[in-house]
């Protein structure tokens, strides 16, 4: 079998590995070399066309969409942590990421934040993963605003967590 193929494109000679696979091509590939494939997509594909119809599609379609936030949030959660740092629950339906500094108002939630963690372009050491239960004591107990409620909640708190460890 022969080791090299000249594409047809751009007229190089070049190893079989860099042409892609084709049952109808000789010697099972494809006549350009996929250097001159991609360079022939790019210029075929009209981007603003194919953003509209993907943002069409995810409007259309929530179930999409919802499915691949969740999915995003769930690899989030494993970075930051799976389980509330307060009362231990694991539920991911309840679970929130608290930023432990209380700036949490400039980055609320969505896929931007949750990319940034993934991407590691933000660093998570200031974050920490709460229930939704906990994050707003947390917010109640550490925010300047609602100061007597703390004194309200706090000890409802001990004493419903002290009741569930009995049952």
């Amino acid at each position: 079998m022969f080791a090299t193929k000249v594409c047809t494109k751009c007229g190089q000679e070049k190893p079989l590995k860099d042409f892609y696979s084709s049952k109808a091509g000789r010697y099972g590939k494809r006549a350009d070399c996929k250097q001159c494939q991609i360079a022939y997509q790019m210029k075929r594909v009209n981007l603003p066309l194919v953003i509209k119809y993907r943002n069409d599609y995810n409007r259309n379609h929530p179930e999409y969409r919802d499915r691949h936030t969740w999915n995003i949030r769930m690899r989030v959660l494993k970075i930051v942590g799976e389980c509330c740092v307060y009362c231990g629950e694991s539920n991911p339906l309840v679970l929130t990421i608290n930023h432990k500094d209380g700036g949490g108002k400039k980055e609320r939630g969505g896929l931007d934040f949750y990319q940034s963690i993934l991407t590691r372009s933000r660093r998570v050491d200031d974050l920490e993963t709460a229930c939704h239960n906990c994050n707003w004591i947390y917010e109640t107990k550490v925010g300047r605003q609602h100061k007597h409620i703390r004194d309200i909640v706090e000890p409802l708190l001990v004493e419903y967590y002290e009741r569930k460890q009995l049952h």
